[in-house]
C-alpha cells in the first residue's frame, strides 16, 4: 500500500492528510438559510463512518460542494488543511485508506485557484496501488525481455515469454518447443475464478500448487504458482484446492505462500480440511458468501495467525457434540501477536474455542456468529498477558462460556470490551455469557483484569456475568433470561469498582450476588443502577447482595422478588453501604442490612411494596454499631415485620410514610419492666409544637427461653400532643389485651405513657421467665 506522505513532503509537493473514505456517489444535503450541509454519520464506499473521520466528498451534484470533510453526527465541515482555494488548487492530492471502490486509491484536486463556495471543485483519479504495481510489474517484464532477448542472443534460451490461457487446464495441455519462463491463467475451471501466475521452476515436477505441462520433444517442464498476477491476490482453486479432495489443506498451504502479505481468497464450495495452517503476517484471507471449510478433525488449532491479518467472514464446521474438549483447541489461535481483525465469521461444530488468544493485543473480532462445545472466545496467558480485545455484536451458543478469561498467573489482561449474546447449549445450566475468572487464588490478591467494558445477554445458562480479581468493570447492558443468577463476582478473588448501568435480569435464585472471599482484600466499589431483577423461583433466594464496602443501589433499581420464600430484596453487608431501590415481594426481608464498623448504612429513598402475603421484616438491621440510617422510604402492601434486636443499631429514622417501620425488639427476664421509646421526633409523622398525633401501638410478647411456648398481646390508643415542647396525653389511653397466658396473666403487663421526648413502651415481665417482644407504633397527625 502507497505510504502516506510525511509533513514535509504534503507541504513540499500539494499532498493533504490522507483521508479514511471517498463517496462514489451524490450525499443528500440539507438547506438551512439558503447554506447546503451534509449531516449525520453515513454509509460511505461500503464502510460507516464515525466521528472525526476525514472524507473525501467528489461527486456532489452541486460541486461547489466537493472536498475534503470531517465527519459528525451534526454538521459536516470542511477539514482544517482543505477550507482555502490554496489548500485544494490543482495539483494537490489526496490519499484514500479504506472503501470498497476506493482503498489505496489517491485523488488529484483539478480546479485551478478555486473560490470555496462560488467555484466548482473538480477531482479526478490520480493513482493506485494497483497502478504503482503494474508499473513496477512493466518495467520487470521490460527487464524479463531484455534479459531473454540476450539470452535467445547468446543461443542460451529460445523462449516465450508470458503467454496467458484461460483455465489451469488449458494451460496444463499447452505443448510449445521451449518451456517459457512464466504461464498466467484467467481462471481455474474457468475464467474468474482462480487467477494466478506461474513460474518455471528448473525441474520436470509441478511446485506446490503449480503445473507441468509435456513439450513437443515429449519432455517435461515445472511451474511453481508464485501468485496472481495483480494484487497479491490468490484463489485456493488455483493452487489446487477441490471440493472432491479429503484434504485442501496441501492446497491451501501453497496459495498462502505464493499470495505473500497479499490476499488469499477462498471461493464458493464446501473445502475439506484437517490439520493446522499457519497464516502470515501481513496475509488476508477472505471467504465467498457460499464458502466453507469442513473440518474433518479437531485435534489442534485451525489457524495460527501471525498479525496484522484480517480474516473476512470465515465460515468452518466440524464434528461436534457436547463434550468440551480439554485442550481447548478451535478455530482461531492468536498467540504472541499484535493487530487481527476478524470479521462476519460463522463458526458451527467445533469441540474448542473459536478464538483462543493469549498475550496479545489489538485483537478486534466483529459480528462473531456459530457454536461450540467450549468456549466461544478465550483468554488464557502464559508469558506476557493481553490488551485492547474488542469482541463487537456476537450472536453465539456455546457449552460453556460465550467469552472467557480464566487464568492462574498474574500477567495482566486489560482494555478488554465485550458485546456478545449468548445462548447456553447442552440442555444443562452451565457456564456464563461472560466470565472473567481465576481458578486458583493468586499470592498478594492481584486483580488481573482491568477496564472491562461489557454489554451481555444470557440465556438459559447458569449465569449471566462472572467476575473475580477484576477492577475497573463497566456493565453497560446486562440481559438474562432463565439463568439462575444473574452477576456473580468475588467469589474466591475480591473485584474492586464495578458500575452496573443498564439491566434485566431475570434469574431464578440470585441477581447480583457480590463476595468478599476468607483471607483477600475487601470487594469495594459497586454501583449498581438503573434496571430490572425479577423471575425469582427458588426459596432464600436474594435479589441484591452485597458483601463489598461502598455499595450503592440506585433507586433506579427494581427488585421484584414474585413471592419467593424466605428471599430477601436487597441485603448489604460492606460498610458505606445503602439501598434506594423499589423492592416488592421479598418474604424475608426488603432489606437487609449489616453495620460492621463507624462507617454509616443507609436505606433512603425506597418503595417497599409486598403485593402477595407478607414479609417477616421491613428492614433487617444487624451489626456491631449504632449506624443504620433509615428515612425516607415508602411502604405499602401487606408488610408487618419485625427487626432483629432492640434497635440499637439505628442511628436515624425519619421522614418514612406508609406501613408500621417503628418496630422495637427487646427481651424482658424476670420480673423487670423494660422501657422502649418512640421519639416523635422521628416518627411517620412529626409531632412539632402545637400539634397532635393519634397513635395506636401493638405490643406481641412471647417465651424466648426454651419453655412451653406463651404468649401475649396488648392494643393501646389515644392522642399525644407537642404544647410548648412538652408532650403529653390528651384523654385517656384505652388498652385492649388480645391474648394472655393465663398461668402469667397476673404478673406480665404492658404499658404505654407519654415521655420526654415521645411515646414509651414498658412490658413487665414474669418471675424466672424471660419474654421477647416488639412494639409497633402508628401515628396520624390531627
Amino acid at each position: 500500500m502507497a505510504r502516506p506522505a510525511t509533513a514535509a513532503v504534503r507541504l513540499l509537493t500539494g499532498e493533504r492528510e490522507p483521508v479514511r473514505l471517498a463517496t462514489t456517489a451524490n450525499l443528500e444535503t440539507i438547506v438551512i438559510d439558503g447554506v447546503a450541509w451534509i449531516q449525520g454519520l453515513k454509509m460511505v464506499d461500503g464502510v460507516q463512518t464515525a466521528t472525526g473521520d476525514r472524507v473525501l466528498v467528489k461527486d456532489q451534484a452541486d460541486a461547489r460542494l466537493n472536498g475534503i470533510y470531517t465527519a459528525s453526527e451534526g454538521y459536516w465541515y470542511r477539514a482544517a488543511d482543505a477550507r482555502t482555494g490554496r489548500t485544494m488548487q490543482k495539483g494537490t492530492t489526496v490519499h484514500v485508506q479504506e472503501g470498497t471502490a476506493s482503498a489505496a486509491f489517491v485523488y488529484a484536486f483539478q480546479t485551478v485557484s478555486p473560490v470555496i463556495g462560488a467555484d466548482d471543485i473538480v477531482l479526478s483519479f490520480y493513482q493506485s496501488d494497483d497502478t504503482v504495481g503494474d508499473i513496477q510489474a512493466a518495467a520487470q517484464g521490460i527487464i524479463d525481455r531484455a534479459q531473454a532477448a540476450a539470452d535467445v542472443a547468446t543461443g542460451a534460451m529460445t523462449t516465450v515469454l508470458d503467454p496467458q490461457f484461460a483455465t489451469k487446464a488449458t494451460a496444463e495441455a499447452y505443448s510449445p518447443a521451449i518451456a517459457p519462463d512464466y504461464i498466467r491463467t484467467a481462471g481455474y475451471s474457468q475464467v474468474g475464478d482462480g487467477q494466478a501466475l506461474y513460474r518455471k521452476n528448473g525441474t520436470i515436477s509441478a511446485g506446490g500448487g503449480g503445473l507441468a505441462i509435456t513439450l513437443q520433444d515429449g519432455a517435461k517442464a515445472g511451474f511453481d504458482i508464485i501468485n496472481a498476477p495483480r494484487a497479491k491476490e490468490i484463489n485456493i482453486r488455483a493452487a489446487g484446492a477441490d471440493t472432491a479432495a479429503g484434504n485442501n489443506r496441501t492446497a491451501i498451504v501453497n496459495a498462502i505462500a505464493a499470495a505473500g502479505q497479499g490476499r488469499v481468497i477462498i471461493p464458493a464450495g464446501t473445502f475439506s480440511l484437517a490439520g493446522n495452517i499457519d497464516i502470515p503476517q501481513g496475509l488476508m484471507v477472505e471467504f465467498d458468501d457460499k464458502a466453507l471449510l469442513q473440518r474433518t478433525e479437531d485435534a489442534t488449532h485451525l489457524f495460527n495467525l501471525k498479525g496484522d491479518n484480517r480474516i473476512i467472514a470465515p465460515k468452518v464446521n466440524g464434528a461436534w457434540n457436547h463434550v468440551a474438549a480439554a485442550n481447548g483447541f478451535g478455530v482461531f489461535n492468536i498467540s504472541g501477536i499484535s493487530g487481527v481483525t476478524i470479521e462476519h465469521g460463522t463458526l458451527t461444530g467445533t469441540q474448542g474455542d473459536h478464538y483462543r488468544i493469549a498475550d496479545s493485543n489489538w485483537v478486534y473480532i466483529d459480528d462473531a456468529r456459530g457454536d461450540t462445545a467450549r468456549n466461544i472466545v478465550t483468554i488464557n496467558d502464559d508469558v506476557s498477558g493481553t490488551s485492547h480485545v474488542f469482541v463487537r455484536r456476537a450472536r453465539v451458543s456455546a457449552y460453556l462460556n460465550g467469552f472467557d478469561a480464566e487464568s492462574d498467573d498474574d500477567w495482566p489482561v486489560s482494555d478488554i470490551e465485550v458485546d456478545i449474546d449468548w445462548t447456553q447449549l447442552g440442555g444443562v445450566q452451565l457456564g456464563a455469557a461472560v466470565a472473567f475468572t481465576r481458578s486458583a487464588v493468586p499470592a498478594g490478591s492481584v486483580l488481573k483484569y482491568k477496564r472491562l467494558r461489557i454489554s451481555a445477554k444470557s440465556r438459559d445458562g447458569l449465569y449471566g456475568l462472572v467476575l473475580r480479581g477484576a477492577k475497573d468493570i463497566e456493565v453497560r447492558s446486562l440481559v438474562t433470561e432463565g439463568v439462575q443468577q444473574g452477576i456473580r463476582a468475588g467469589t474466591g478473588h475480591h473485584i474492586e469498582d464495578l458500575r452496573l448501568l443498564s439491566f434485566d435480569i431475570q434469574a431464578t435464585h440470585q441477581g447480583i450476588y457480590i463476595e468478599t472471599p476468607a483471607g483477600q482484600q475487601i470487594s469495594r466499589g459497586v454501583r449498581i443502577g438503573a434496571g430490572r431483577i425479577f423471575g425469582f423461583t427458588q426459596a432464600n433466594a436474594y435479589g441484591v447482595f452485597s458483601a463489598a464496602d461502598e455499595t450503592i443501589v440506585s433507586a433506579d433499581t427494581l427488585v421484584d422478588m414474585g413471592g419467593a420464600a424466605a428471599s430477601i430484596g436487597v441485603r448489604l453487608n460492606g460498610d458505606m453501604s445503602q439501598t434506594h431501590a423499589g423492592i416488592a415481594d421479598a418474604r424475608s426481608s426488603y432489606v437487609a442490612l449489616s453495620t460492621l464498623s463507624s462507617e454509616r448504612q443507609r436505606a433512603t429513598g425506597g418503595l417497599f411494596k409486598a403485593t402477595t402475603g407478607s414479609v417477616v421484616n421491613d428492614v433487617k438491621v444487624s451489626g456491631s454499631s449504632p449506624n443504620i440510617e433509615v428515612r425516607g422510604n415508602i411502604y405499602s402492601g401487606t408488610a408487618t415485620g419485625k427487626p432483629t434486636d432492640d434497635g440499637s443499631h439505628i442511628a436515624l429514622i425519619e421522614g418514612n410514610r406508609g406501613g408500621d417501620l417503628f418496630k422495637g425488639y427487646k427481651s424482658t427476664p424476670d420480673a423487670t419492666p423494660v422501657l422502649m421509646v418512640f421519639e416523635a421526633g422521628n416518627s411517620f409523622v412529626p409531632i412539632r409544637p402545637g400539634q397532635g398525633a393519634k397513635f395506636t401501638v401493638d405490643v406481641a410478647a412471647r417465651r424466648t427461653d426454651g419453655s412451653s411456648s406463651t404468649s401475649a398481646g396488648y392494643v393501646f390508643a389515644g392522642v399525644i400532643r407537642n404544647t410548648g415542647g412538652t408532650l403529653a396525653i390528651e384523654g385517656a389511653i384505652t388498652k385492649t389485651v388480645i391474648g394472655e397466658y393465663a398461668t402469667d396473666a397476673a404478673s406480665l403487663d404492658a404499658s404505654v405513657t407519654a415521655g420526654a421526648s415521645g411515646i414509651e413502651v414498658t412490658v413487665t415481665g414474669v418471675a424466672a421467665k424471660t419474654y421477647g417482644w416488639n412494639a409497633v407504633v402508628r401515628l396520624q397527625e390531627v
